[in-house]
């Protein structure tokens, strides 16, 4: 029995019965397992938004490196020269983070605010991560001595407003995709 059977369950049994004060127990214990269902999903979509944040971290720090020529890192020079192709695989991946989500009975209002978040997380792990590189830039005076760089440094800037929103856009396409796949698929079969 799935938790959405066993809530609805509980309410049509309280609504059945004439004990008004059991009947309102059992739909306020109804209430909170609703409640900290959602909870617990708001959570785990946190958790993959973090996921994602980091990844796109390491991705900038590795494209920032190719940027000033501190290496020639393969994953840099592909976002370098392929840089449509390297966002489209970024929103499909938040899609599929977002459909998995739905898979697991996320609700896909609760998985796009959690990908709302994402530059507050960007800026919290930009600030726990530190990736110092020494840098020599020319100038009009000739080589400027090196200096050394944090590649991890994310600030704060309005852009990152409607990048979230994109984002959790497509979070929350995949978990109402998810969602929608889920309850069409036939419930599993006990094998004897």
């Amino acid at each position: 029995m799935r938790p959405q059977d066993w809530r609805q369950g509980m309410e049509n049994e309280a609504a059945s019965v004439e004990d008004a004060e059991w009947a309102e127990d059992t739909r306020q214990t109804a209430q909170v397992l609703r409640r900290r269902s959602q909870l617990l999903g708001f959570l785990l979509a946190l958790g993959c938004a973090l996921t994602f944040s980091t990844l796109l971290l390491l991705l900038e720090v590795l494209g920032s490196r190719v940027g000033m020529h501190v290496d020639q890192n393969a994953v840099g020079m592909f976002i370098r020269n392929h840089t449509l192709p390297y966002l489209a695989s970024l929103l499909a991946l938040v899609f599929l983070l977002g459909f998995g989500l739905g898979r697991a009975g996320v609700v896909p209002w609760l998985a796009a605010l959690a990908f709302l978040l994402l530059p507050v997380l960007s800026v919290i792990v930009g600030t726990l991560v530190y990736v110092p590189s020494t840098v020599e830039f020319d100038s009009s005076l000739g080589v400027m001595p090196p200096v050394t760089i944090d590649l991890a440094t994310v600030l704060w800037n309005v852009w990152m407003i409607p990048e979230a929103v994109l984002v959790a856009t497509f979070a929350f396409l995949g978990a109402w995709l998810g969602q929608a796949t889920k309850r069409s698929s036939p419930p599993p079969t006990a094998v004897r």
